[in-house]
């Protein structure tokens, strides 16, 4: 049997390879009801480690690259693919995080950390075609950032993070416009 201790190991991996490999067995075990709801208490995880190529750095230090050469759609790419990484994350941290919710929660999750980690594939699969790979650009942590702030109440994550930072994108320079653009967005509606 699993248990939530076995989430947290997957979620802190920094390989690629075996995160995904760990997320396709524990979504196996969990679907097959073998995860137990239990471990030690979840502990906040402030930025969980990023592959060791992959250099963290800050929104204002990035830089914007247009569509129109290669290194442009690297760079698309990458941050694609970086939205996917913290997706796997993010879905991870929601079945080791929120403890006590009904078992086919959990299912749910490992189940969208799963999908993730195939998105995360393809991407990288399609950059490597253009000779780049994850960590050829600097990331920021602006949806995890939404992840932390809200890792007390499991409504408030669900309502916020993927149904609105990573739905709609908004991981960086449109988290910042967000406020403005559902005002402008509201008024054109009425």
């Amino acid at each position: 049997m699993l248990n939530l201790d076995d989430i947290k190991k997957a979620l802190m991996t920094t390989d690629i390879g075996d995160k995904t490999r760990q997320v396709n067995q524990l979504y196996e075990k969990t679907k097959a009801k073998q995860l137990q709801i239990d471990g030690t208490p979840a502990v906040a995880i402030h930025q969980p480690p990023l592959p060791d190529k992959v250099k963290l750095d800050t929104l204002t230090n990035m830089q914007r690259r247009g569509l129109g050469s290669k290194k442009g759609h690297q760079a698309m790419l990458h941050a694609i693919a970086h939205i996917e990484y913290n997706a796997i994350n993010l879905a991870l941290d929601a079945v080791y995080r929120f403890r006590e919710m009904p078992y086919q929660y959990y299912i749910d999750w490992m189940r969208v950390a799963y999908e993730e980690a195939q998105h995360f594939a393809l991407i990288a699969k399609r950059m490597a075609e253009l000779d780049c790979q994850y960590g050829d650009f600097p990331v920021h942590a602006g949806l995890w950032t939404m992840c932390v702030d809200t890792e007390h109440d499991v409504l408030i994550r669900m309502a916020l993070v993927p149904r609105v930072m990573e739905a709609r994108g908004r991981t960086g320079r449109h988290a910042k416009n967000s406020e403005k653009t559902d005002q402008h967005r509201r008024y054109r509606l009425c």
